[in-house]
């Protein structure tokens, strides 16, 4: 683990030397950030205007739900957006047998290469309006409720990390599918909402997308002092397995990869 932390210290150095090449990518980034960001909360908004209640949320509550989104997927982006990205060009190139040969683990380089620091600009503005929602809740702030929340927001990334590895993994065999990053771009937005929204013949759906909204909906109850213990058994235990089963089938799905060549 050690060789690891040195390498990926490095990697941010290297992103970091990057942005002081381009500067305008950054601050282009940083402006994208800062309106997505927005958006997200102005939605909420427009959603809360004619109703205090949505799905049995509150209007603060879901502030909070999209104040957590904010920071949950500018972390998301923050490490891994870019390199998925480029995890479908390379095996559609066939350019896989580089990052294979390389003396480190081939998931770590191809998911953990790229960092887009740019997303931090997302991370503050969501973590500042958290806590100015937090304070007209009246929600007192602990330490253990920010240690916690901090875990489970671990949690919930390796469930989206877990999520979008296995399914990109896919291009392996169908290496002319590159489009989907955009759909899991899509799938992302489910998390916006809570999961009490699905009713009817969307609980089918709600089956599916489950481990996505467990990512963000569970650090939300736990801010809000809604949480029970079944929340957070189902989101560890949810995250855990599905990293491994990410783990395993990229393992087997490498058997299938034939490079350019193939």
């Amino acid at each position: 683990m050690k060789k690891y932390f040195i390498i990926y210290r490095h990697l941010v150095y290297l992103s970091f030397s990057s942005l002081l090449a381009y500067r305008i990518n950054f601050f282009n980034g940083i402006f994208a950030s800062i309106l997505w960001s927005s958006f997200g909360l102005l939605s909420t908004f427009l959603l809360t205007s004619r109703s205090p209640q949505v799905f049995g949320w509150t209007r603060n509550e879901l502030l909070v739900l999209a104040s957590v989104y904010n920071i949950f997927f500018g972390l998301f982006y923050l490490f891994f957006s870019r390199n998925f990205a480029e995890l479908t060009r390379i095996i559609h190139f066939g350019q896989l047998d580089g990052y294979l040969l390389r003396p480190i683990d081939s998931q770590f380089s191809l998911t953990c290469w790229y960092q887009g620091l740019y997303q931090i600009a997302r991370i503050i503005i969501g973590t500042i309006f958290l806590v100015y929602i937090l304070s007209l809740m009246h929600i007192h702030i602990t330490v253990l409720h920010v240690l916690s929340f901090v875990l489970f927001l671990i949690f919930g990334i390796i469930i989206l990390y877990s999520v979008w590895f296995m399914v990109l993994t896919t291009t392996i065999w169908f290496t002319n599918l590159s489009n989907l990053v955009d759909f899991m771009y899509s799938v992302n937005l489910v998390t916006k909402y809570p999961q009490e929204m699905y009713k009817g013949f969307s609980q089918y759906l709600f089956i599916a997308i489950f481990p996505l909204t467990l990512a963000i909906v569970i650090p939300v109850k736990q801010l809000i002092e809604k949480i029970i213990l079944g929340d957070i058994a189902s989101l560890m235990i949810t995250a855990i397995l599905l990293f491994i089963v990410s783990r395993k089938f990229w393992q087997y799905a490498l058997r299938f990869y034939t490079s350019a060549s193939g």
